[in-house]
């Protein structure tokens, strides 16, 4: 096995690298060597390991250090690359770092590229300035996994960006699964007024839907809603109680207004309200309901106009009494589909379940 080159330098106790066949890889940390290590070349007194680092001072087990190139790398036919392990409370496995490149890379064709263990602290910890704190990517299962027995498998914090960035070209970006009863699959919080959840959709690089919650609890949605059964809303009552309410169903799009007018001397002329009035397609008409309230010899709607309706007393009536009137029209840019048909399916995730860790 190659000599550790001169910017790679051998301290202390707290990592212990492990692997089938571990090479240090001075062959890229010295300057004109860009091969990998080659295999067949490795031997190893020990049938574990082929190298091991101790330190019983506060400094690193093996520590490698490199211009350009890998600094240390570790490469195993059937276990682990490269294996950190530390038996203080608060001590770190592996760590690396990089002022402009990548402090930890960990690359596997069908299996982990890296995992981390711990049972007080961080399995995995990677911090970033101004990029990405831990990037994992995964021809066809996970990119990055994190289990915890008590704490929080996975921790995501960034300054001006991302805390977590999940992307799959063909299956879920993030997969949550949780087996506790009455806990949260997925929790989003937000400390300050901004919007805790927010969902968005793409296509050709042009947004194409979103949904939001805001700091308040209100859901938004850019298109339409659809659901599997009625609606129930949570109605509160007058005693501070609550009951589920449910909203009424149409046929088409529609939007409605009620009120309260006077009919006077057998005529009223009744006037939308101008916000009303602003929503209302006027060239797909409208429809309007009146009750009196008191006896008549009938009403009936004399003409309609954009900004409102005339009501007539039957047979030249010449009552004068308060009537209930109810307006029913189609909103602009709604659609004139009636009882469209709808073959509601949730996407699929395709390709395989990912794997428990525990």
């Amino acid at each position: 096995m190659n000599m550790l080159s001169k910017g790679a330098t051998l301290a202390g106790a707290s990592a212990l690298l492990l692997g089938g066949a571990l090479a240090l890889s001075s062959a890229q940390v010295v300057s004109g060597e860009t091969a990998g290590p080659d295999l067949s070349k490795i031997t190893c007194a020990k049938p574990t390991y082929c190298f091991e680092g101790n330190n019983t001072k506060a400094g690193p087990g093996v520590e490698g250090v490199s211009a350009s190139g890998d600094g240390l790398e570790g490469v195993s036919g059937s276990r682990y690359g490269v294996f950190g392990k530390s038996d203080q409370l608060k001590g770190i496995g592996v760590s690396g770092a990089s002022s402009d490149g990548v402090g930890v890379a960990g690359d596997s064709s069908k299996g982990i590229g890296v995992t981390g263990f711990s049972k007080a602290n961080y399995g995995v910890l990677g911090t970033s300035t101004n990029k990405i704190g831990v990037y994992g990517v995964s021809t066809k299962y996970v990119g990055v996994a994190g289990t915890s027995n008590t704490g929080t498998g996975v921790v995501g914090d960034s300054t001006n960006s991302y805390g977590v960035d999940g992307y799959s070209s063909n299956n879920a970006a993030g997969f949550f699964e949780n087996d506790a009863s009455f806990a949260y699959t997925l929790y989003a919080q937000n400390d300050a007024d901004g919007a805790p959840l927010i969902a968005m959709a793409y296509n050709a690089g042009q947004e194409v839907g979103a949904f939001w919650v805001d700091a308040g609890g209100n859901g938004y949605f850019s298109g339409s809603v659809f659901t599997m059964q009625a609606p129930i809303n949570d109605q509160q009552t007058r005693r501070s109680g609550h009951v589920g309410t449910f909203s009424a169903q149409s046929t088409r799009a529609t939007i409605e207004d009620t009120g309260t007018a006077r009919l006077v001397n057998g005529e009223s002329a009744v006037r939308f309200d101008p916000a009303f009035a602003g929503t209302l397609d006027i060239s797909r008409g409208y429809q309007v309901f009146v009750t009196p309230d008191g006896e008549t010899r009938g009403l009936y709607i004399a003409a309609k106009y954009e900004g409102g309706f005339m009501v007539r007393e039957n047979e030249r009536g010449r009552s004068s009494v308060d009537f209930d009137y109810r307006v029913v029209a189609h909103p602009i840019g709604s659609s004139d589909a009636r009882l469209p048909r709808l073959n509601l399916k949730p996407p699929q995730v395709s390709g395989p379940r990912p794997p428990r860790l525990h």
